[in-house]
């Protein structure tokens, strides 16, 4: 897959020592010359010099945390016991060090090899804040690291590396220097490689998984092989894992800055999870952005949809926002669209969500609008619906009945802890999810996710979400609060039955955990924006319910040009003055 980093894009070498990272910046540096070059950290960078930027530093995954934006990883992998024999090596090289006069087994057994050698690298793929991670967990988010990152090298087939590299970025492959031969450095550890392995547990198992991913890569493949990863033996010894030191301590904002400002090439990707109000934020994002900026699909049922789209088209979209469980593995939008977009996505309350779905299921349609490329629902001030041929009574037996369906109680679980993670494995054909991760991997991954977001709005603080969005993204604040495709409410159904309400939180039990800690994320951010605003300001201004009579007007139109382009391409014949007549006015304004 060729990766086109983007003008504002933060390329990091992610460094493991004694692997020879160091070829990594230097490759980039050559290959991107217009690019600035820095190690990280670096205190005399500011926020807004490190976009476009290359930086290279021995940090762990969670660096993210002090740069503005989540960046473009890369970094190189190497055989535990290469990594071994090069660290060795550093030391007798260096006659004042304490181990120096160590022999190949005491440097093995030592303090120094437990803190930068043994299962370093997937200490620093994973890098949890979580000291007791059980290691099957952390081998699962360091193979998702795998295909997340742009590059991995590996440091005993170096020549493989630069053709992989340079196919990857679309540049000729460097030049590589000749290593030191490697037997002589092996010889000395003869005798010790099960003791290796032994103390090595999670990298050995890693570089498995690594080779077979980058075997793939190099031969081409559409989709990237990636076996399932296996934990340690069950005779390995397995040694207590913390994560290595990070570059700066992390903030509770999730970044360095509240502000994410939108460059002009930036991909804003808004993930649309059902039934959290997202289509109504979608109204206001459509409003900052012409037609042809926005990728005209709210969700996409096969990558094939996403190919009739030239890719020229596809380079001109800013603004992508719908049901998109976004990955390596989505076989769409991260192939054609970017690899490293701004993201953002709203939250709810898990059961109120999961109602609101089901509800969602049972209802009849109500007053349809168009948004852009949008068909929805719209809810006006004082609008009444109902659920079709249901009394009040049988509301909740109704509901049950739906959850009683496998199919429907599996769309229903943890729904909005897969759509934060998205496609970072491969998807059930069945089910259309990731089945083969563990809740806790789920749970790990979902959190960092959001804290790489540059906006995580909530349902339940929907005006504060539109201000904290707008000031996110350096936007005007909006006037009014749009309500699409809202749900009626329950009132005359009663109270929800207790045995209904298990069911649902047993179904939600990892998006709990996932929205309590949203909230805590929305607490600080919107604290940090009280503190940019400053005092006196009213930091929450009353918000219309009513949509503009501009607004209403605009989509009136929207919905006729559809009509047009329907009518074009059903029954005019092709190349007619007025099929060419509304093939402009259709190509102008809603980019067909």
């Amino acid at each position: 897959m060729v990766y086109s980093p983007r003008p504002a894009d933060i390329l990091f070498c992610l460094e493991i020592p004694f692997t020879s990272h160091g070829r990594l910046a230097a490759w980039l540096r050559r290959a991107m010359p217009q690019r600035r070059f820095g190690a990280w950290p670096d205190d005399g960078l500011g926020p807004e010099d490190l976009p476009g930027r290359i930086l290279a530093g021995e940090c762990g995954y969670r660096v993210y945390h002090t740069l503005p934006r989540k960046p473009v990883y890369l970094t190189a992998l190497a055989d535990p016991l290469r990594r071994l024999a090069a660290a060795y090596a550093a030391v007798r090289s260096d006659p004042v060090h304490p181990l120096y006069d160590a022999s190949p087994g005491e440097f093995l057994r030592s303090e120094f090899a437990c803190e930068w050698i043994h299962d370093r690298q997937v200490r620093q793929l994973v890098d949890s804040p979580d000291a007791d991670l059980p290691p099957t967990v952390q081998l699962e988010i360091a193979g998702v690291r795998l295909d997340e990152f742009a590059f991995f090298a590996l440091a005993d087939r170096w020549a493989e590396s630069a053709i992989l590299f340079g196919r990857t970025f679309g540049v000729e492959p460097p030049a590589v220097d000749n290593d030191p031969p490697w037997s002589a450095q092996a010889s000395a550890w003869q005798g010790l490689e099960d003791e290796i392995r032994q103390l090595n547990p999670l990298d050995t198992a890693l570089l498995e998984v690594a080779r077979r991913v980058f075997e793939a890569r190099l031969a081409g493949g559409a989709a990237e092989a990636h076996a399932a990863l296996v934990g340690p033996a069950s005779d390995a010894v397995v040694r207590p894992v913390s994560p290595p030191a990070r570059g700066a301590s992390p903030t509770s904002l999730g970044r360095s800055t509240l502000r994410v400002p939108l460059h002009e090439d930036d991909l804003l990707l808004f993930v649309h999870v059902p039934k959290t109000g997202g289509l109504s934020l979608i109204s206001l994002l459509d409003d900052r952005y012409p037609f042809r900026r926005i990728l005209p699909l709210h969700s996409v049922v096969h990558p094939s949809v996403v190919d009739t789209f030239p890719q020229e088209q596809f380079d001109r979209f800013r603004l992508a926002r719908g049901h998109f469980l976004f990955g390596p593995y989505d076989g769409s939008l991260y192939r054609r669209l970017a690899q490293n977009p701004v993201l953002a996505t709203m939250l709810r309350e898990p059961v109120a969500r999961s109602l609101s779905s089901l509800l969602h299921t049972l209802r009849r349609p109500e007053l349809a609008v168009r948004i852009k490329h949008i068909q929805v629902r719209e809810s006006r001030p004082g609008a009444q619906s109902r659920l079709p041929r249901l009394k009040a009574g049988e509301v909740w037996s109704a509901l049950g009945s739906l959850l009683d369906n496998p199919r429907h109680a599996h769309h229903l679980r943890n729904r909005q802890t897969q759509f934060v993670v998205g496609a970072v494995r491969p998807l059930s054909p069945e089910l259309g999810t990731i089945t083969d991760l563990s809740d806790q991997a789920m749970l790990e991954l979902a959190l960092e996710r959001l804290e790489q977001m540059a906006f995580v709005g909530l349902t339940e603080r929907y005006p504060e979400s539109l201000l904290l969005m707008a000031h996110t993204f350096g936007w005007p604040a909006p006037s009014f609060m749009p309500r699409l495709n809202v749900s009626q409410p329950l009132d005359e159904a009663g109270p929800m039955p207790d045995d209904l309400r298990a069911r649902l939180e047993e179904l939600t039990q990892i998006d709990r955990r996932l929205y309590d800690w949203a909230r805590e994320l929305f607490e600080a951010r919107w604290a940090a924006l009280l503190r940019e605003v400053g005092p006196g300001e009213a930091p929450v201004p009353a918000l219309s319910l009513r949509t503009p009579a501009t607004m209403r007007l605009q989509r009136a139109l929207w919905g006729m040009l559809h009509v047009l382009q329907q009518f074009r391409i059903r029954w005019l014949t092709r190349g007619s003055l007025l099929d060419r007549a509304l093939q402009w006015v259709t190509g102008r304004w809603l980019m067909v």
